[in-house]
């Protein structure tokens, strides 16, 4: 019994594993200006991938947003917090891709009122693994409004 106990856990993480390095997730920060991004989670590999068709926005977490005051000083922006909480699974793993494939989800991360023009900004963003990628912890990330 305790061997196959031992077998069954050694398979279902041997089987995790290979799962998770079967895709790659890109993040795309080309719209951060306007509060937004967008995560593509792309297939490398000959199997299918299963991963969520929809992730709610606010599973993209925002762990620190801050603007420049003086040369090299920041401070935090007010902003609201919303804190997620789900039961696992949180998103159905109900798409499939394909060998090549990839699936683009567009995230919404600030309002843009709480930003000034002219004014250097960074940010610190996080998620769960839910795209079965692992988990996506970003380090500082600058921007400007202009």
């Amino acid at each position: 019994m305790r061997t196959t106990m031992l077998f069954l856990l050694t398979f279902l993480f041997a089987n995790c594993q290979s799962q998770k390095s079967l895709c790659e997730a890109k993040i795309d920060t080309s719209q951060i200006k306007d509060g937004k991004l967008s995560i593509e989670v792309i297939n490398h590999k000959n199997k299918h991938l299963k991963i969520p068709k929809e992730i709610n926005n606010n599973a993209l977490i925002i762990t620190e947003f801050q603007k420049l005051v003086e040369d090299g000083e920041y401070e935090d922006i007010e902003r609201s917090i919303i804190h997620f909480d789900c039961i696992t699974p949180c998103f159905p793993l109900n798409y499939t891709l394909k060998k090549g494939e990839a699936k683009i989800y567009n995230f919404t991360i600030f309002n843009t009122n709480i930003v000034s023009k002219n004014t250097k900004y960074r940010i610190k963003l996080y998620m769960e693994d839910y795209f079965n990628c692992g988990r996506i912890k970003t380090d500082w990330i600058y921007f400007e409004i202009l």
